[in-house]
């Protein structure tokens, strides 16, 4: 496996209990179902449902938990628990970290999918 930049698979890989297909599926879920999750969050922070952002934002957070992104799990959280409390150009800086990182995270996984022998 590459070494990982953005990614800490080591949850997944405890739960894996050795088997690399295990971690590859995780990781290709991860992949299919983050940029979907993404645009939602987006879609509704951008319309303002901020019931919708937060429940997109608890989506998300699991997901990025799973492969050790505590602090954009953490990012999440704080749209899923405090966005009334967000000013505007907060919950943009956050949405921004968000894409940026989500971006890196799917383009690790798919490295790590391509070169795990299983």
């Amino acid at each position: 496996m590459t070494t990982q930049k953005h990614l800490n698979l080591s949850y997944i890989k405890a739960l894996s209990g050795g088997n690399n297909g295990f971690v590859v599926r995780m990781l290709q879920t991860f992949c299919r179902n983050v940029p979907p999750g993404m645009s939602k969050l987006n879609e509704h922070a951008a319309a303002g449902e901020l019931v919708e952002v937060g429940q997109s934002a608890h989506k998300l957070k699991t997901m990025f938990r799973y492969v050790g992104m505590e602090g954009i799990a953490n990012d999440l959280e704080r749209l899923e628990f405090n966005l009334s409390d967000i000013s505007e150009t907060e919950r943009s800086n956050l949405l921004r970290r968000i894409d940026q990182a989500a971006e890196k995270a799917i383009l690790e996984a798919q490295d790590v999918i391509l070169t795990t022998p299983y």
